[in-house]
């Protein structure tokens, strides 16, 4: 199982004691050390909220645009990122849902 990166945004400017980086206010501490985070945020160096990236942000609008694709356009981007879709139709078919549950995940 892959650690979690946890990414959060500085709000007072500080030098990381592990890795000796400057981290200037407004800039994005990553870390995969959750005590690290916590000991931070605590010191309010860094904010306890989630910093929400411009990828993260453009996916949710891509995934709500699958709703209004059709069934075919659902199909070639399914194809085009290989994801294995189940079926919940009748007999294991395929349905529009389905591959819109899978391009979401």
């Amino acid at each position: 199982m892959a650690k979690q990166t946890y990414e959060r945004k500085v709000t007072k400017g500080f030098t990381d004691k592990n890795t000796k980086k400057p981290y200037p206010k407004g800039s994005v501490y990553k870390s995969d050390d959750k005590e690290r985070i916590n000991e931070l945020v605590k010191k309010k160096n860094i904010s306890g909220d989630k910093v929400k990236t411009l990828k993260q942000a453009q996916d949710k609008v891509v995934s709500d645009n699958f709703e209004a694709m059709n069934f075919d356009d659902l199909k070639k981007e399914v194809d085009k990122k290989s994801l294995h879709v189940e079926g919940t139709g009748k007999n294991g078919a395929i349905k529009k849902e389905d591959y819109i549950k899978a391009l979401k995940v």
